[in-house]
């Protein structure tokens, strides 16, 4: 991103004889021109709406195909008639899939009111209300955020019902921050990119009233979590894969929202699909970067498909996906940050410890020249 949004001045018109904004690279704190709300509102409503239509005809055309919340879907269908969701989801339970009930239990909570649904509908309607809040929360900074629409990203998010719509929404609507707690790992990622405090307070609360509400219904849930978690072998944090480690050089623009979210995504173990990776397409700062990042991800999504001999097991396919998500995906993000100045608002316990460790960096740089020349 050029900015934060919480950062960026937007108007819905422009000013008269206003010159041309200066790109990212110069000068991030740049006005947006954003469309009127009425036009965002019915784009995201359209949008929604398309998006819902193919998840279901989808389902329709493939009934044996399961997208990833219908665990969640069959957790909080458990999880109302009083049963342990995490003794339901697994190899040989009820809900039989290869792996076990990964997602935390505010997770369930929070879908509970779609577990009224059927499965079907229920998938479809999360789809829909996901990407209708992303579009309109992106569309506010320009309509050509909406080319993530376009990305593989964005495709696979959708055929597998993913979450990583309504997170990315997160960054632009702290109240849906509550929803981090769904995948905690990437959460804590993404409540990186937040430049004020009073954001991660929001999101922090919500997080903390889904967390309770789920230990009064299930107190010994974290329990069965961290047992099911556990079993996850394939959660490999990017910087770990080959050319990993050069993604920290973002750090060198630490200030900046979408450097540090960026850092934080490499270094928290996660499944390294290209669904997972749709927020930092938002570091894009116009169109031919957005475009150029929405096209890298459909390299990485279709390269599996045409070669599937290299992607079975699913994960071979996770860990092949991710070795070809840091020099396609990764990289080219740190360059594109790095060519813009190290400015931006941070939380402030953030500016704190930065100062802290700027102060003890410069007591021991004398102390070691004092050493050096005794």
């Amino acid at each position: 991103m050029g900015a934060p949004p919480g950062d960026v001045p937007v108007s819905d018109t422009p000013s008269a004889g206003a010159s041309p904004a200066p790109s990212a690279a110069e000068e991030p704190e740049r006005s947006v021109v954003s469309p009127p709300v009425r036009a965002r509102a019915l784009a995201a409503i359209a949008i929604a709406g398309a998006c819902g239509a193919l998840v279901y005809a989808h389902a329709l055309k493939q009934p044996g195909w399961r997208g990833d919340t219908d665990q969640v879907w069959f957790a909080a269908r458990m999880l109302l008639d009083g049963r342990n969701p995490y003794a339901e989801v697994g190899p040989g339970r009820p809900f039989d899939m290869r792996f076990g009930l990964y997602y935390p239990l505010p997770a369930v909570v929070a879908f509970t009111p779609l577990a009224l649904l059927p499965v079907r509908a229920a998938r479809a309607l999360f789809v829909a209300l996901s990407t209708g809040v992303l579009a309109f929360a992106v569309s506010r900074e320009g309509w050509w955020r909406l080319s993530i629409f376009l990305s593989g990203s964005m495709l696979m998010a959708l055929m597998s019902a993913q979450w990583s719509p309504l997170l990315t929404a997160a960054l632009f609507f702290p109240a849906l921050g509550a929803f981090f707690v769904a995948k905690p790992n990437v959460g804590l990622a993404l409540a990186t990119y937040y430049h004020t405090g009073k954001a991660v307070r929001t999101a922090l609360w919500g997080t903390l009233a889904l967390v309770a509400v789920s230990l009064i219904v299930q107190p010994g849930w974290p329990r069965d979590w961290l047992e099911a978690v556990r079993t996850a072998q394939h959660f490999v944090p990017p910087v770990r894969h080959l050319g990993g480690p050069l993604i920290l050089l973002a750090l060198l623009r630490w200030r900046r929202p979408e450097a540090r979210m960026l850092v934080a995504f490499a270094c928290v173990p996660h499944t390294t699909l290209v669904y997972e990776v749709l927020p930092l397409l938002l570091i894009a700062s116009n169109l031919g970067e957005s475009l150029m990042l929405s096209a890298l991800t459909a390299v990485v999504w279709l390269i599996p498909v045409v070669f599937p001999e290299l992607a079975t097991p699913v994960t071979a396919r996770i860990a092949i996906t991710g070795d070809l998500l840091v020099p396609l995906l990764y990289l080219p993000c740190v360059l594109l940050v790095l060519r813009r100045p190290n400015t931006g608002q941070v939380p402030a316990v953030v500016e704190r410890v930065a100062a802290g460790v700027a102060t003890r960096l410069g007591r021991a740089r004398p102390a070691t020249a004092r050493r050096e020349t005794r």
